[in-house]
């Protein structure tokens, strides 16, 4: 442990108590509130990127009693009055509120305070310096350097693990569809294409389109029923309807950015649409 001086304060960035939290990167061993009540971290919760509090669903027993909701985290417990959390009913429900100072009391609507964490003479500053280093840093992979001091068995190691997660994740997918589609593994295949199709950014719209358009009626639309293509190809059609926000997927096939990735999803869809297939066997 260390004791907190002004100048390691001054340093001081919310975001990195985020990591702190996130990590539980400090010491728990005999942890208590301000207050000198014991408490115990079961789960920190999930970080919160958007409005509201910094994690949400976390849980923690403080004394006898067992706690689930968000946390708030701030660099001073002041803060709490500085950033009007007291306006906003979202921080109503916080069960915990971790700072690096404690300089203030905060209390609920209600008038019952709020059980605050310290974390300042429970983190080493080592710590912070290595987050800077690594968050200020301009390479695209911030730890790339430091690569070459990992053992070589660790890191094949590291390397198996993620590509056995990554299976693992694929495979349940793939149940899950099976399941859904009542054990059809050409509509399995079907969903599966259209979902890589769209690649990271637009994964799940792809999936959602091949959801709501089945396989059955993407075979029985690509040809009329002379066997002749009607005068408007599907693929065509489909490049209009795949491009425009529709009742169907609610939003165009882009990135929420707004920007388009390499591979339009109209232009994929068009090419899986027009080309034999193991999945449609003809084009």
């Amino acid at each position: 442990m260390h004791i907190l001086n002004d100048s390691s304060f001054l340093d001081m960035r919310e975001d990195f108590l985020h990591y702190v939290w996130q990590y539980q990167a400090f010491q728990r061993e005999a942890l208590t509130t301000h207050a000198g009540e014991p408490l115990q971290i079961i789960h920190w919760g999930a970080y919160n990127r958007d409005a509201g509090p910094d994690f949400s669903e976390a849980e923690v027993r403080i004394g006898e009693v067992a706690w689930h909701g968000p946390v708030e985290i701030h660099l001073k417990s002041s803060d709490w009055y500085a950033h009007k959390h007291q306006e906003d009913s979202a921080y109503e429900r916080v069960i915990l509120h971790v700072v690096w100072e404690h300089d203030r009391p905060v209390t609920r609507a209600n008038g019952s305070e709020i059980p605050t964490l310290v974390l300042g003479p429970r983190v080493n500053l080592k710590l912070q310096q290595t987050y800077r280093s690594l968050t200020e840093t301009l390479a695209e992979i911030p730890c790339a350097d430091q690569l070459m001091h990992v053992r070589e068995i660790t890191r094949l190691s590291m390397l198996d693990r993620a590509l056995m997660d990554r299976l693992e994740k694929k495979a349940e997918w793939m149940d899950a569809v099976y399941l859904q589609t009542r054990g059809d593994w050409d509509e399995v295949a079907y969903q599966a294409l259209a979902r890589n199709f769209g690649f990271r950014v637009n994964q799940d719209t792809m999936w959602e389109v091949s959801r709501s358009i089945p396989l059955k009626l993407v075979l029985n639309s690509l040809r009329s029923r002379s066997g002749l293509w009607p005068l408007s190809p599907p693929p065509v059609r489909s490049v209009a309807a795949l491009s425009a926000p529709s009742p169907v997927c609610g939003r165009s096939l882009r990135s929420r950015s707004g920007l388009w990735p390499l591979s339009p999803p109209p232009v994929r869809s068009v090419a899986a649409l027009s080309a034999p297939g193991p999945v449609c066997g003809r084009s």
